[in-house]
């Protein structure tokens, strides 16, 4: 598995887990946030898969929705994928701020690539 694949693997696990809560794709609103169910990727329909919210104590942090090619329900699979998805995030804190989000970002980043982030990197 080359790094571009594991990197893009781990992202994926990192965003899926992210998601705590997980509705059926039929659900459209997710702690008050109405949710597309389809998003248009270079002229490709990417189907909402799930929608989740993500807590901390007592705060919501966001809502979080995966869209996909075609709608499953196997984790490993679809992280397997090699096809158009997109993670859509719905910021419904204030408490959560840009340098936060980053900062949980590349925490994730690190632990799933073991440290090798090198290919996400910008130059």
């Amino acid at each position: 598995m080359n790094s571009i694949t594991r990197l893009r693997s781990a992202l994926t696990t990192v965003l899926l887990c992210g998601l705590i809560v997980t509705f059926p794709s039929h659900a459209k609103k997710v702690a008050g946030i109405e949710l597309a169910t389809e998003l248009d990727h270079d002229g490709q329909a990417l189907l909402l898969n799930g929608a989740g919210l993500r807590k901390k104590l007592f705060i919501k942090l966001y809502v979080g929705s995966l869209y996909l090619s075609e709608q499953s329900n196997d984790a490993a699979a679809v992280i397997a994928a090699d096809e158009p998805m997109a993670i859509r995030l719905n910021i419904l804190s204030d408490l959560l701020t840009r340098k936060k989000m980053l900062a949980a970002l590349n925490e994730g980043f690190n632990q799933a690539t073991g440290g090798d982030t090198a290919p996400v990197q910008s130059g």
